[in-house]
């Protein structure tokens, strides 16, 4: 069966679209759509944006949604954002948490205050068996010390760890995500990581507007543009762009329990 690409990580909300009048919601997603992205995971920050990722994914067949903290958003968790989350992930479109987790290289928010809400964005995705979308940077140990002792799989957002890392994110059920990065000239380690993972244990993703792909790299990321890294990979893998998409987007559909109701 012959599959369209699945942006596992997108932020149609973000103040960067926001900059162009013509980068509306709307236009961004028919725009991937005529360029073959199907499927997409509109991903929130914090409570507000992952409202505004729900509703657009209300609006859009083959748009999804996923609510969370972000590790640089936490500081605005209260008593009432657990239960706010919970409301958000009754709908069948909001289909993972995140992005949760560990980010050391941005000074935003303590490394406490990060760990305990990844902490309890972790229990409740284990609670409501939904996956997770990792956030990890600068932190991989110390991410895959406290996610280990959960019963939670996902994806693990932008990868950027080491083979060995990957490795055992795999191995606990995580799918490894790669966006444009994969495509940098300087990016060798990444790809030689990516050519020893199988492609049943990978997804793509834009994070668009960020991350943006050679050879726009410098430019505001696009929805189109998946596809250059869908190709990277294939290329550094030695199969079709069409066996890269079909596997790659399968991956995901299972993963966020995407049916055919929601997904055609």
């Amino acid at each position: 069966m012959k599959l369209n690409l699945f942006d596992t990580h997108i932020h149609f909300f973000d103040s960067r679209y926001q900059q162009n009048t013509l980068w509306t919601s709307d236009y961004l997603i028919n725009l991937g759509n005529e360029q073959g992205i199907k499927f997409f995971c509109n991903v929130g920050v914090d409570l507000t944006t992952s409202k505004q990722a729900l509703a657009t994914a209300q609006k859009h067949r083959g748009v999804f949604a996923a609510c969370g903290y972000h590790p640089t958003m936490v500081n605005d968790w209260n008593q009432d954002s657990e239960t706010e989350l919970i409301k958000l992930l009754q709908d069948p479109r909001m289909v993972a948490i995140g992005e949760i987790g560990l980010d050391f290289y941005h000074k935003y928010t303590s490394v406490t205050m990060q760990k305990e809400i990844l902490h309890k964005q972790l229990l409740l995705a284990q609670r409501l068996k939904k996956p997770v979308l990792l956030h990890i940077r600068n932190a991989y140990w110390e991410t895959w010390e406290i996610v280990a002792q959960y019963q939670v799989t996902g994806i693990v957002h932008c990868f950027s760890g080491t083979l060995e890392q990957a490795k055992l994110f795999i191995q606990k059920g995580f799918y490894i995500s790669f966006s444009g990065v994969l495509t940098f000239t300087n990016a060798h380690s990444l790809q030689q990581i990516a050519c020893q993972l199988p492609l049943t244990n990978l997804v793509l993703e834009t994070d668009a507007p960020y991350l943006t792909p050679m050879p726009f790299r410098g430019q505001v990321n696009l929805p189109p543009y998946l596809s250059y890294t869908a190709q990277k990979l294939a290329d550094l893998k030695g199969i079709t762009y069409q066996e890269v998409v079909n596997q790659t987007t399968q991956n995901a559909l299972q993963l966020f329990q995407i049916s055919s109701t929601f997904s055609n």
